[in-house]
C-alpha cells in the first residue's frame, strides 16, 4: 500500500522527459507487439488510460490475465449474448469454414441481425471429424442449443458455395 509520500509522489504533475519516456516506452510496445496504432484509438484503451490516471495501479501479469480476468470476461460476454439473443427474431445464421492442408476443419458462426448487429457465437472444431453437411449441421446445433437460441429464429442461412454446403442447407430446410 503507498504512503501518503508516494500518494503525493504520484498525484504531481510528471515533466515533460517523463511523458516522452512514457511515449516512447508505449510506441516500442506497441511495435514490438504487432498492435497496430490504431489501438491508441480504442475506447476501451483510453477509458483503461482515464482510469489508470486516477488510481496508484500495478500492471497484472500476463498469467493473471488470462486465467483469471479473461475467462471473467468470456463469462460476461456469454451472458449479454444470451440476453441479447433471447428477444431476437428473424436471425441470418453464418457459417465460413476453414480446412487446413490435412483436412482439418474450422468454422466460424456468427448471428447476424440487419446489416448492422453481428454476434458472434461460437468456433465450431471439426478437426477430429468429416467435415460433412450432417457433422456441420450436428455442431450446428450444438451450439446453438448451448446458446439458448433455437431455429425458429433463424430466417435464413449464408454460406460460401461448396456442394457441402448445399446440401447442409437442404439439411436445415428438412430439420425446420
Amino acid at each position: 500500500k503507498p504512503t501518503s509520500v508516494q500518494m503525493q509522489d504520484f498525484f504531481r504533475p510528471m515533466s515533460s522527459q517523463k511523458v516522452q519516456l512514457l511515449h516512447e516506452l508505449l510506441l516500442k510496445s506497441l511495435i514490438s507487439s504487432n498492435v497496430p496504432m490504431t489501438f491508441l484509438e480504442n475506447p476501451y484503451f483510453q477509458e483503461y488510460q482515464t482510469e489508470l490516471a486516477r488510481s496508484p495501479y500495478q500492471l497484472p501479469q500476463r498469467v493473471q490475465i488470462i486465467e483469471k480476468v479473461l475467462p471473467m470476461v468470456h463469462a460476461q460476454h456469454e451472458v449479454e449474448i444470451f440476453e441479447t439473443l433471447k428477444e431476437q427474431r428473424q436471425l441470418t445464421l453464418s457459417l465460413d469454414g476453414w480446412t487446413d492442408n490435412s483436412g482439418n476443419s474450422i468454422y466460424a458462426l456468427m448471428a447476424l441481425k440487419g446489416a448492422k448487429k453481428k454476434y458472434f457465437l461460437d468456433v465450431l472444431d471439426l478437426n477430429r471429424k468429416q467435415h460433412t453437411a450432417d457433422n456441420i449441421f450436428s455442431a450446428i446445433k450444438q451450439s446453438l442449443r448451448s446458446k439458448q437460441v433455437g431455429f425458429d429464429k433463424i430466417c435464413a442461412v449464408v454460406t460460401d458455395s461448396p456442394s457441402t454446403m448445399i446440401k447442409l442447407r437442404v439439411s436445415y430446410q428438412n430439420f425446420l
